[in-house]
């Protein structure tokens, strides 16, 4: 009886070799990209509901800052998978208040830190005196 031999060459092995640890870094990438987007996502919805809060009418101009902070921490509240620590930065104007927030997402396996940095802003403005406007022009358009 003939044995049969195999004849095989080792060269799917060695495409592998090479194309594996590629399709690796590229699905990591990727992982690693969807970090940062929710990352900056989750950061850019508490600013922009700390703005929104502290624009108020019932928060005092003092308050505002501790307001803010106290808002961020609690919207950012183990919620952001890879970044850091946050930084915010309160900026108050007449009619807006602006909320800068700042982190870093660190890079695996090197020194290399991506800045995220979004920014939410919000009117101020006081109620009582819009509905009162909107009244008057629905006053005004009801005449024409």
């Amino acid at each position: 009886m003939k044995k049969k031999t195999y004849r095989l060459s080792g060269s799917y092995t060695v495409e592998a070799s090479f194309i594996f640890p590629m399709i690796m870094l590229v699905i990591l990438m990727i992982l690693y990209l969807m970090f940062y987007v929710h990352d900056k996502c989750v950061m850019n919805a508490a600013a922009d509901v700390a703005a929104l809060r502290a624009s108020q009418p019932g928060v005092e101009e003092k308050g505002i800052y501790e307001s803010v902070e106290n808002n961020v921490k609690e919207l950012l509240n183990k919620r952001l998978l890879a970044s850091g620590s946050v930084e915010n930065k309160v900026k108050i104007t007449s009619d807006t208040i602006e909320v800068v927030c700042r982190s870093e997402l660190p890079i695996p396996f090197h020194n290399i830190r991506i800045p995220v940095e979004v920014i939410g802003y919000a009117k101020r403005t006081d109620p009582v005196m819009f509905i009162r406007e909107c009244r008057v022009i629905e006053e005004k358009a009801e005449g024409w």
